[in-house]
């Protein structure tokens, strides 16, 4: 797929006609290779809402929706994504063949179990009708850096290295369990304090009433 670079006063200009409303503005590196030697890729991300919001609607997005190309290139370009526990697990479990719905369900029953609020469609519809974004690729040379000589000041030339804080070791120490969220969507329960806890009491419910209703039959060849 051949990329469409454009220059970001272009963008910025052709989205505030659309959208006359204050907006926010970033800039990260792409992945894309640059045109030419000496160049680099990046992205110019214009947007209604924050950052954090645009990383948490495209994960809605993701999750009842489908991202376009571009969008899934640019949210895999974010440090955010890498650092999401939920939207990589959530990815690698689609890739394992498990469908988006019973995703949602593991997903949102694991959050209950930790206090946490589930993620909802009507939250994800709101968030459609009321934002805006635009993402585009663009070319530019980096600035020359000034290269290193070697030599750094010593506390004996005229200045000091200034004061080093060390911090103090914690007195108390706090045990932390830490759970493979792809394991728990892939198996679809958890175990905490010796408690297993399904994720998908419905289908496993409809599983065990199907067995009850049809039991298994055996019949003998005939010799």
């Amino acid at each position: 797929m051949k990329n469409q670079f454009r220059n970001p006063r272009d963008h910025r200009r052709d989205f505030f006609k659309s959208y006359h409303k204050s907006f926010h503005e970033f800039k990260l590196t792409s992945s894309s290779i640059a045109p030419k030697y000496g160049e680099v890729v990046g992205w110019h991300v214009l947007s209604s809402g924050r950052r954090s919001t645009l990383f948490k609607f495209l994960f809605l997005k993701w999750l009842w929706d489908e991202l376009t190309f571009q969008e899934f290139k640019f949210i895999t370009n974010l440090p955010e994504f890498f650092s999401s526990e939920e939207f990589v697990a959530c990815t690698r479990v689609l890739a394992s063949g498990l469908p988006k719905k019973e995703i949602r369900t593991r997903l949102n029953n694991f959050r209950k179990l930790r206090g946490l609020k589930p993620l909802s469609h009507e939250r994800y519809r709101a968030m459609k009708r009321g934002f805006v974004f635009s993402l585009v690729e663009y070319t530019f040379s980096p600035l020359p850096t000034k290269k290193y000589s070697g030599w750094t000041r010593h506390h004996k030339d005229h200045g000091t290295l200034g004061r080093v804080l060390l911090e103090p070791m914690p007195s108390v120490f706090t045990e932390t369990f830490e759970i493979d969220l792809f394991k728990v969507l892939s198996v679809g329960n958890v175990k905490i304090l010796n408690t297993v806890f399904s994720l998908s009491p419905d289908d496993d419910s409809k599983e065990s009433k199907q067995s009850k209703k049809k039991p298994m039959k055996f019949t003998e060849n005939e010799s």
